[in-house]
């Protein structure tokens, strides 16, 4: 019998990290045997053996899939891999620094089962290096959409990974691999959603937080995602979608993403994880080029200490504790 749901888990260089992921699934009180764990290595240099035998001790009452890639291979391929394990109606990505919170993934089975979404986009905590909560990563009301241009305008840049559940069938692997260097080619899910709007699927942001998203060090160039990466999903989408109101919806997304990567208050979050925004010129020439003022004045109102301020306030209202 198939499972119900498949969680996809690509990793590289995260084995301690990666060993929570796993414990949150591994300890939670779930029927297991509707549950298939899809895990690949994209070839890793850290040891993973304590994972491996932690996925030995899983497989006594869990589905469990790993492969260890013998090249390493891009993000998206990676990705991609995980999904070619998979034989879930539903597909959940994972990141292998993120994990779901106690007491949580009961609920997303008990979803599955009652509301069967084709698409469902969680709010997550964001947590840094020691599980302590930063915040909610998303504020988004729990929703059913009925029209999907609301659909699209809310939801198109919330879909974190670690944070999506997804039928397999909108999960092509031609749109998938279409989607190859823009970091985000899991998201070819709206390329049929988008494509046949006139069968708008059951799409919802549910009522709970499910997962804890790390926040802290990650292997991709932030800058390169932002400016480069996101860009050419925007184009690659051109191309994919039909005339009429899918078109009309990513453009409309793609003014919406530059008018947010352009803006101060972004690139002086940039400059707050520790990017260096001149970096951007050779990575997108015709974006720095309208941006190089305002990158002068980020960096003035960074330095001047306003923006610690403003930050350190945030932060004490957010900030809550342990996540267990």
């Amino acid at each position: 019998m198939n499972p119900i749901l498949s969680i996809c888990i690509p990793t590289m260089n995260r084995a301690g990290l990666m060993m929570q992921a796993l414990q949150s699934i591994h300890e939670s009180e779930i029927d297991k045997s509707k549950v298939q764990i899809c895990v690949s290595n994209n070839c890793s240099d850290e040891n993973y053996d304590a994972v491996l035998a932690l996925i030995e001790e899983m497989r006594n009452s869990l589905k469990v899939d790993y492969i260890h890639q013998a090249h390493r291979l891009s993000a998206d391929e990676n990705m991609l891999e995980t999904l070619k394990l998979a034989r879930g109606d539903r597909i959940y990505f994972l990141g292998d620094d993120d994990y779901f919170l106690e007491g949580q993934l009961p609920k997303l089975m008990t979803l599955i089962d009652e509301q069967d979404p084709d698409l469902a986009i969680f709010n997550g905590i964001a947590v840094d290096a020691n599980n302590i909560n930063l915040g909610t990563h998303f504020t988004l009301p729990p929703k059913e959409y009925v029209s999907l241009e609301e659909t699209f305008v809310d939801l198109r840049d919330k879909g974190s990974f670690g944070a999506i559940l997804v039928k397999r069938e909108l999960l092509k692997e031609t749109d998938f691999r279409a989607l190859f260097g823009t970091s985000h080619a899991y998201g070819c899910y709206w390329i049929p959603i988008l494509n046949n709007p006139e069968n708008l699927r059951r799409i919802i942001v549910p009522d709970f937080p499910l997962v804890a998203l790390r926040t802290g060090k990650k292997t991709y160039n932030h800058l390169k995602v932002y400016f480069s990466d996101i860009p050419y999903e925007i184009e690659t989408y051109k191309k994919l979608l039909k005339p009429g109101l899918p078109q009309k919806l990513n453009k409309g997304f793609e003014r919406r993403y530059y008018s947010k990567i352009e803006s101060v208050k972004f690139l002086i979050y940039l400059i707050q994880t520790g990017m260096d925004l001149r970096k951007i010129e050779s990575i997108n020439p015709e974006v720095f080029k309208r941006i190089r003022l305002r990158t002068t004045l980020a960096y003035v109102i960074y330095h001047s200490g306003i923006y610690g301020v403003l930050r350190l306030i945030k932060r004490r209202f957010l900030t809550t504790g342990d996540i267990q």
